[in-house]
């Protein structure tokens, strides 16, 4: 992404996760000028443009190629990436600044979401996920 994606617009992303919600418009996306291909790539451009072996069209043909491939390439990854997952998505609650940072409510809430999705896949049995929601209520009204 850092290939078409402009600076800042990917800075402004603290987590993998925001790297997938960014939207890959005209807005979001450097000039041509500025992609960075690499600098064989580069120089061969170069070269073939100072010697007028290369038409403007081509070159920016090319590089629409680019954008076109990174935007498949980036589509390909959100489909079968596994921040989408709802398991992943709730594990936050184990993140210590999360859980510094957010309400008990909304920390029981996820852990409950990530319990259920475990029993979906058959990874916990469902007594064992009443036993953890039990035990962290308790010891979370036990610290306040």
């Amino acid at each position: 992404m850092k290939i078409i994606v402009k600076d800042e617009v990917l800075q402004q992303c603290s987590i993998c996760y925001e790297l997938l919600q960014i939207n890959i418009c005209q807005n979001n996306l450097k000039s041509s000028k500025d992609f960075a291909i690499g600098f064989g790539a580069e120089g061969i451009l170069h070269d073939w443009t100072k010697k007028d072996l290369l038409p403007k069209k081509a070159k920016d043909e090319f590089y629409e190629s680019i954008v076109k491939c990174i935007k498949t390439m980036v589509g390909k990854l959100k489909e079968r990436c596994p921040l989408e997952s709802a398991v992943l998505r709730n594990a936050v609650i184990f993140n210590p600044t999360t859980v510094v940072n957010c309400r008990e409510s909304s920390l029981v809430k996820k852990l409950k979401s990530l319990l259920q999705q475990l029993v979906l896949l058959k990874l916990i049995p469902t007594r064992i996920a009443d036993t953890i929601i039990t035990q962290y209520s308790s010891m979370s009204s036990g610290v306040a």
